[in-house]
C-alpha cells in the first residue's frame, strides 16, 4: 500500500497561500522550525530527499494552502491551474496526489 505523506511535514503547516500570515484555527504547530521550505520548489526538493529514504510506493497529500500563484488567491477562487507545478512534479516522480481542502 502506498504511504501518503502530508505536504506540511516539510514546512510545519505554513503553506504558500499567505506567506506573511500566521497559523490559526487551533493548529498545534509553530510554523517556524529552522531550515523549513520557503517556497514550493524548496518543498518539492525536500520531499524528494525524504521519499528517497522511505521505502515502497508513496503518495503526497497536498493541502490547498500549498497552491502556487503570483498573487493572493481566496480559497473559493482556487483552481486546478494553481497546482500545475505539483501535478507535473508528481508525474515526473511517479507519485499519486491526494488533495486536502485545508478547512482550518
Amino acid at each position: 500500500l502506498p504511504v501518503s505523506m502530508h505536504c506540511w511535514q516539510g514546512d510545519d503547516v505554513s503553506g504558500f497561500e499567505n506567506p506573511e500570515g500566521s497559523l490559526t484555527g487551533g493548529i498545534q504547530a509553530t510554523g517556524n522550525y529552522p531550515g523549513k521550505a520557503r517556497n514550493a520548489s524548496e518543498l518539492r526538493t525536500d520531499l524528494e530527499q525524504a521519499m528517497r529514504l522511505i521505502p515502497g510506493p508513496k503518495r503526497l497529500n497536498l493541502h490547498a494552502i500549498y497552491l502556487e500563484s503570483d498573487t493572493p488567491v481566496a480559497r473559493d477562487q482556487i483552481k486546478p491551474e494553481h497546482f500545475k507545478n505539483w501535478v507535473e512534479w508528481a508525474k515526473a516522480n511517479q507519485l499519486g496526489l491526494d488533495f486536502n481542502p485545508s478547512c482550518f
